[in-house]
């Protein structure tokens, strides 16, 4: 069992000061941005496939719908769920601002549709698959640092520039 992968102060700091400065929805934008960046960097074939449907980015026959919370619960849509059946191996990634900031990467068959708490999933959690995004995360938030703290479109050019240089 795991509590998730833990991020570091720094990134924990950064990631709720971001939250707080664009708000829940924003805040999940810019998120995906950053995951889909790491996971990009672990996977150089992934797919983008964010805005055009679920999930929200693939590499062969692995998948995954990223969400982002505060409080430790996202909700899973019927949507999120058949776009993940697609593919033979799924992931839920949740990235938990609250303290202390967690990373979940969740084997996502069979989950449900409605209200998940990450926590409560802990026997899914892949910890080597979280521990890898998460030194993927923690790099590429230290290389964007403050520049982050800015507008959804701003801080979503500082990841871009930030994961190029990486």
């Amino acid at each position: 069992m795991t509590d998730g992968h833990p991020l570091s102060a720094f990134a924990g700091e950064l990631l709720s000061r971001l939250h707080r400065r664009l708000g829940g929805a924003a805040f999940g934008r810019v998120g995906q941005e950053l995951l889909v960046a790491c996971l990009r960097s672990l996977h150089p074939s992934l797919h983008d496939n964010r805005g055009a449907g679920t999930p929200d980015c693939h590499a062969g026959e692995r998948a995954w719908e990223i969400k982002c919370t505060e409080d430790g619960q996202v909700h899973l849509r019927d949507r999120d769920l058949q776009g993940l059946r697609a593919f033979s191996e799924s992931r839920l990634v949740v990235l938990d601002v609250a303290f202390p900031a967690r990373l979940w990467v969740l084997e996502a068959r069979g989950l449900g549709q409605g209200p998940l708490r990450a926590a409560a999933h802990s026997e899914r959690q892949r910890d080597e698959e979280a521990s890898q995004l998460g030194r993927a995360l923690e790099a590429l938030l230290r290389r964007c640092d403050v520049d982050l703290l800015a507008t959804e479109a701003e801080a979503k050019r500082v990841v871009e520039r930030a994961a190029a240089a990486l």
